[in-house]
């Protein structure tokens, strides 16, 4: 009689758990995801956070460090400056460890933060996906799905926006700024409640599909 073994290769899923605090000068990779986020992280004021392709970050439905915009969800407030370097075929993910809209705050480019740059990231189950209030941002080939609101521009933000899908939320993008201007350029915005609220400054949408929202497209 024979007895035959085979050795079956297992799926190990590594994870980086951050409860919370400063983040200082730190690349995230695809070998240390998923990055579960406990509570509020901050990139401080000259520091840096690299999210490179292929990483997901889930942010946890209740926030352990109490603090931020909102104390009881989770946060990304950047000071310094934010990259994500995900690709079509290796995006960057962000979102909850619920499924559920606005189970977690967002990501924060806060006034005075450096010029960020997002490329290739999935922002998802967010209260505002991102969040730009005073300070410039390039948006590229993102992808902005069931949040309040994809994108929210404030105050005196410039952000330009290309290559990006917003669906599924309930604001796709929403402008409320002084000065500067908010471009968006080759974006699709399809099946939102609202895809464009422009509530005041400068907001430009060329070459751009917008089409069956639930209420109306472009609102001012």
């Amino acid at each position: 009689a024979f007895l035959l073994v085979l050795a079956l290769p297992q799926i190990v899923e590594a994870q980086t758990t951050i409860p919370g605090g400063n983040i200082i000068n730190q690349t995230w990779t695809a070998a240390g995801s998923p990055y579960t986020l406990s509570g509020d992280i901050t990139v401080p004021s000259g520091s840096f956070l690299a999210i490179q392709a292929g990483v997901e970050v889930r942010a946890s439905t209740s926030d352990a460090t109490g603090s931020g915009n909102n104390t009881s969800r989770v946060e990304i407030l950047v000071d310094g400056r934010l990259t994500v370097s995900g690709t079509t075929a290796s995006p960057v993910r962000i979102g909850s460890t619920s499924s559920t809209r606005g189970s977690w705050e967002g990501i924060a480019l806060r006034p005075g933060s450096s010029a960020s740059s997002i490329e290739g990231a999935i922002i998802e189950e967010a209260d505002n996906g991102l969040y730009i209030e005073d300070t410039p941002a390039t948006l590229d080939n993102l992808t902005l799905q069931n949040n309040n609101h994809g994108i929210e521009v404030r105050n005196g933000a410039a952000a330009t926006i290309t290559q990006s899908l917003f669906r599924t939320n309930s604001y796709g993008l929403w402008v409320q700024t002084s000065s500067g201007t908010t471009t968006v350029d080759h974006c699709t915005m399809a099946s939102n409640s609202y895809a464009v609220r422009a509530h005041s400054g400068n907001t430009e949408v060329v070459d751009s599909i917008v089409s069956n929202q639930s209420f109306t497209g472009l609102t001012e």
